[in-house]
């Protein structure tokens, strides 16, 4: 083999190398998977947990920004936990999802619920550390569904007011 080709098949090594070394991070970059969470975590991970009803939904996009949130308000039925505002109950508290529909274009994403009007749930809920709002713990994990006075967690569905006191406990 001459000096060329030596010098080639190095450069071609090295850029096979490179590509192994870099072809994991590229990869995970380009697929959010949120880790599942228990309810544990989801509990030890929120600043507020409410058992409430989707009243609005209002999608926006900021002035030369391109990506569509939404900013859900819930009617609260029952706070059960509140490390905000001294834990003083709230009539309606909202938060921040990412997705929406702005101007006819509609953005989604794969770790978000996609919620309605009318829809009843248990929201866990954190505080953003540089922003001053709320977001779903883990996406989507942080939206329980109650569907006709049920919950199905974890494999089990049980009656909303077990669920909610069986929150409490946990919270003690």
């Amino acid at each position: 083999m001459n000096s060329v080709s030596m010098y080639l098949s190095s450069i071609l090594r090295s850029c096979g190398i490179l590509l192994a070394l870099l072809a994991p991070m590229a990869s995970s970059a380009a697929i959010a998977v949120p880790v599942p969470l228990a309810l544990e975590d989801l509990i030890e991970q929120s600043d507020v947990i409410v058992h409430g009803t989707i009243a609005d939904l209002d999608s926006r996009r900021e002035a030369g920004a391109p990506d569509i949130y939404t900013i859900a308000t819930v009617d609260v039925s029952k706070l059960v936990l509140s490390r905000q505002n001294g834990g003083a109950p709230q009539r309606k508290i909202t938060f921040r999802l990412e997705g929406g529909t702005v101007d006819g274009e509609t953005m989604a994403t794969s770790i978000g619920p996609e919620l309605e009007k009318g829809d009843e749930g248990v929201f866990f809920l954190a505080r953003q550390a540089d922003e001053d709002v709320l977001t779903l713990v883990g996406g989507q994990q942080g939206f329980v569904p109650i569907d006709n006075g049920m919950v199905g967690v974890s494999g089990r569905t049980q009656p909303v007011g077990e669920f909610l006191d069986d929150l409490a406990r946990r919270l003690r």
